[in-house]
């Protein structure tokens, strides 16, 4: 869906607002100047596409990565008819693109891991652990599970779908801050690129962008 402000009318006009609606009900809406609004999972349906030349791979960046750009205010003064070039060039989108991202933080040292970064949950025979602010993409989180020592296990694995549903009906478990977005071992059967995981506010899941970083939850 396009919203265009017709009392603006050329030959090069662009539209104000422009919306998609998911089948799974998630939904993103952005402007020429790459603002944006969403849904809960919505931000995992765009992204930048970064071109690098003939003899090398496209890169493409999770637009969750883009703070200053998701600006639901904006996107309703657009609606409004109003031009947003203005607040665009306030951000410096080329040094977010090559080298403004925060740095990739990996912990070498799971032993450092204790009660204060961490709590666990026992539901029937699961043992769920979840550490706080700790965020990972999904390569990532997988291998960070399989190789977790903690709390005197070493079993301990990315969850599949059907564990996080379990711990998602006992989401008053999780403290209510901690009740965000985890991976499921599930990958997309068509495509790669995505993999299956839950929002534990509203129970809702989703194939997401596997290059993603979002909360860490492993299971024994």
């Amino acid at each position: 869906i396009k919203v265009w402000d017709l009392s603006k009318i050329s030959k090069n006009m662009n539209p104000q607002v422009s919306l998609f609606f998911s089948s799974t009900g998630e939904w993103v809406a952005w402007t020429p100047d790459n603002f944006y609004t969403s849904s809960n999972g919505g931000k995992s349906l765009i992204g930048f596409h970064i071109n690098n030349g003939a003899n090398q791979s496209a890169k493409y960046l999770s637009v969750d990565k883009f703070k200053p750009f998701e600006r639901p205010d904006l996107i309703a003064r657009a609606i409004e008819g109003e031009n947003l070039n203005k607040y665009a060039r306030e951000i410096n989108l080329e040094k977010l693109l090559n080298g403004g991202l925060p740095p990739t933080v990996r912990i070498a040292d799971y032993s450092k891991l204790n009660n204060e970064s961490s709590y666990s949950i026992k539901i029937g025979s699961y043992q769920f652990v979840i550490f706080k602010n700790l965020f990972l993409d999904w390569k990532s989180v997988k291998s960070f599970c399989s190789e977790l020592s903690f709390e005197g296990y070493s079993d301990w694995r990315l969850p599949n779908k059907n564990e996080l549903i379990i711990i998602a009906d006992k989401a008053n478990l999780i403290n209510k801050d901690d009740r965000k977005y985890f991976w499921s071992n599930l990958e997309h059967s068509e495509n790669k690129n995505f993999a299956w995981r839950i929002y534990l506010v509203d129970k809702y899941g989703y194939f997401g962008e596997k290059t993603s970083e979002i909360n860490v939850m492993c299971v024994r």
